[in-house]
């Protein structure tokens, strides 16, 4: 296998053990825990909001923040594996088919 096919394997595989492991069973499902962080997020901007955050929304926030990350270094692996976990536990909260 090519060197960058590898690496993609890596970041992605990563991911899912991430998302079904050790992230999950120290933060609970992952919509639960974003619905969760939507929240506590629409109490501290509900005067900011002119309709309530939800859990997908807290998804992409996070993807969000990594690519602010990844301007700074884009060479982070890390980053971009965490991208991958928040965009699979973001299609899984918002019902993607």
């Amino acid at each position: 296998m090519a060197k960058n096919k590898k690496q993609r394997r890596v970041v992605l595989e990563t991911a899912i053990g991430y998302v079904d492991g050790v992230r999950s069973g120290a933060y609970g499902e992952p919509k639960k825990n974003f619905e969760d962080i939507a929240g506590l997020w629409n109490i501290q901007f509900q005067h900011k909001l002119s309709e309530p955050l939800t859990a997908s929304d807290v998804a992409q926030a996070m993807v969000h923040v990594k690519q602010a990350r990844l301007i700074k270094d884009d060479t982070k692996e890390d980053t971009w594996t965490d991208i991958a976990g928040y965009a699979a536990c973001g299609a899984e909260a918002a019902g993607a088919k």
